[in-house]
């Protein structure tokens, strides 16, 4: 019922669209879709307001604080001159009232800088063709890093000081100055905090420091001694983070440097496990590690006779550790 009442008034306030008995109103629908748009009596033509003019959006080039803006695709000056369609910024002479911009596109947008393809690499302005500069990719320069390399194993064969001579042979291709050292060569007692306050720290603990604090980044390759970092590295790190002086600054030796870590182990996981360890101890004194790291797998069957590793795919992810940090502390340094 309330559907027709509608429509009866509908039909009392547009005579003049009435139609003929027993005729549906002209564009009037009694279904549930959209009504279709009906013509408008005298009354209501005078009613409705005029149309709005056209924004006006500048055409052209325009610079204010040091930034460029330019119209949009739709604009009328822009599309005529260049084929295709595609709008060429340029800058115009001031128009009438002092206006330089006259354009009267209906877009206020703004698009980003392109470069014109029919002026071969640049946009026109003024009858000019202004050369747009190419896109260069981010450089940094070239830095010497020192990058400190050490096995968490003393033994004489073991498969870590072998993986970690392709790691740093990564690093050197990279461009860094790698000094490796053997932890065997530093031997120091376990770490106690009754024997620091009585004989302060051991003379191998400065010359370690030293190194530390002389060096970029630290390249490690960590065994797994049952699923976590062995006591040799766990005990080098503890003496190494503590202070030699009262004006030393706190975590001198390790604060701001980066960290690659590789692994390996005759296992199937390669000492993933420690290598989580280590990287949650590095983080909690200040060190970046990078993301990359390897554990390489069945290590005992991975070397050949001149302890190189025959897998050229292994090769190359090792060799990957040390590059990535090589570059990583290039630009942190830079």
């Amino acid at each position: 019922m309330r559907r027709g009442r509608t429509v009866e008034r509908r039909a009392r306030a547009h005579p003049a669209v009435q139609t003929g008995p027993g005729q549906p109103q002209a564009g009037l629908s009694h279904s549930r879709s959209r009504p279709r748009a009906r013509p408008l009596c005298a009354q209501c033509r005078a009613r409705k307001p005029e149309p709005r003019a056209p924004k006006r959006s500048p055409c052209c080039w325009r610079y204010e604080a040091g930034s460029r803006v330019g119209c949009s695709s739709r604009c009328r000056c822009a599309r005529a001159l260049r084929p295709g369609g595609s709008p060429i910024r340029r800058r115009s002479p001031a128009g009438p009232g002092g206006s330089p911009w006259p354009c009267s596109a209906r877009s206020g947008r703004f698009r980003a800088r392109r470069s014109c393809p029919a002026g071969g690499g640049g946009h026109v302005a003024e009858g000019r063709t202004v050369p747009s500069r190419p896109f260069q990719p981010l450089e940094f320069p070239p830095v010497s890093v020192r990058i400190l390399a050490l096995a968490g194993s003393a033994r004489r064969d073991s498969v870590n000081k072998k993986v970690l001579q392709a790691a740093v042979a990564g690093a050197q291709d990279a461009g860094a100055d790698v000094t490796a050292i053997d932890l065997a060569d530093y031997p120091m007692p376990l770490y106690n905090g009754d024997l620091e306050a009585s004989d302060g720290l051991p003379d191998t603990a400065h010359k370690l420091k030293a190194l530390f604090r002389e060096h970029h980044g630290l390249l490690l390759a960590c065994p797994e001694y049952n699923g976590s970092i062995t006591p040799l590295l766990k005990n080098t790190i503890d003496w190494v983070t503590r202070p030699a002086d009262s004006d030393e600054p706190t975590l001198a030796a390790f604060d701001g440097k980066t960290a690659g870590l590789v692994a390996a182990s005759p296992g199937g996981l390669g000492g993933l496990r420690g290598l989580a360890h280590v990287r949650q101890i590095l983080s909690g004194i200040r060190v970046h590690v990078i993301p990359q790291q390897h554990a390489l797998a069945r290590a005992g069957e991975a070397f050949d006779a001149d302890g190189r590793l025959s897998d050229p795919a292994a090769d190359a992810a090792v060799k990957g550790i040390g590059r990535a940090l090589a570059q990583t502390t290039a630009r942190l340094h830079a």
